[in-house]
């Protein structure tokens, strides 16, 4: 979104939380968009170590211009939230990682599992939640505490 890259694994003791989504789609990467925006806000206010990452994977549409405007819309500031795009080289192998499915529909978008990955700070997958389970993403976190 901003023409930076961007790491996946943390930094600094940080959690990384990742969703994937494509900036044209009308229904649940908006619905996403919205969880993360809460979830964004929660832990911010909670002085948690944390960063989250929205990864296209539609690289074709997903210009940076593009991601430029979903993130706005989204207030997401690149630096706690950014929105990503892999290279397409590596597209394949990033969603076979976080066991992400997409299959291009009739209408030009796609169908598509959705979910929050943490990575935690030791740079391991933690755990993986539903996009509307914004209690269950706090609630991680709560346990993580001593």
């Amino acid at each position: 979104m901003n023409g930076r890259q961007v790491p996946l694994l943390p930094r600094s003791g940080e959690v990384v939380l990742v969703e994937f989504i494509y900036t044209v789609c009308g229904d649940i990467c908006q619905i996403a968009a919205a969880d993360f925006a809460e979830l964004r806000d929660q832990l911010r206010a909670r002085g948690e170590k944390v960063r989250l990452i929205s990864v296209s994977f539609d690289p074709a549409r997903d210009t940076p211009e593009q991601m430029a405007i979903y993130g706005d819309a989204h207030e997401a500031d690149g630096t706690i939230w950014t929105v990503a795009r892999p290279e397409p080289s590596a597209l394949e192998d990033l969603l076979n990682l976080f066991d992400v499915v997409v299959i291009p529909d009739e209408w030009g978008g796609f169908q598509h599992n959705a979910a929050i990955h943490v990575i935690s700070a030791e740079g391991r997958f933690a755990a993986v939640y539903d996009t509307d389970a914004v209690a269950a993403v706090l609630a991680h976190f709560d346990r993580r505490r001593p």
